[in-house]
């Protein structure tokens, strides 16, 4: 069986052997369990938005920015969703447009390329 990604490949043969052919130009280390789930939790720590509170006046936008040491690199994808789309919607980039007075919550979900999923949370108020 042959499989992988872009960085590398593995063939496991019927005796149960892994061969792993790698990309050139990269650096490689096998961590061990507890070192990976380290190095996952410090990841996940970066997965935040700079702001958890905003105000909007009714009719304006603005854009949700995320934390300066995220590394998109680390992420597989963010999706925003809005708590109250009578009060405001968010499209998939995360700009929120404000529709009415109110407040509502942005749900703000961020998969790493590993599969693991932090749900962060941004209040807004619309004045």
């Amino acid at each position: 069986m042959v499989s992988g990604n872009p960085i590398f490949l593995y063939t496991v043969s019927k005796s149960g052997n892994v061969s792993l052919t790698l990309a050139s130009g990269n650096s490689y280390e096998l961590l061990t369990e507890k070192k990976a789930k380290s190095v996952e939790k410090q990841i996940l720590e970066t997965v935040k938005t700079k702001n958890t509170k905003l105000s909007l006046d009714k009719g304006t936008s603005t854009k949700i920015q995320m934390s300066s040491k995220l590394n998109p690199e680390n992420i597989k994808t963010i999706t925003y969703s809005s708590g109250d789309k009578s009060v405001l919607t968010v499209s998939k980039t995360g700009k929120i447009t404000s529709k009415k007075s109110g407040s509502a919550s942005v749900k703000i979900k961020v998969t790493l390329k590993n599969g693991k999923t932090k749900i962060l949370t941004v209040k807004v108020s619309v004045k």
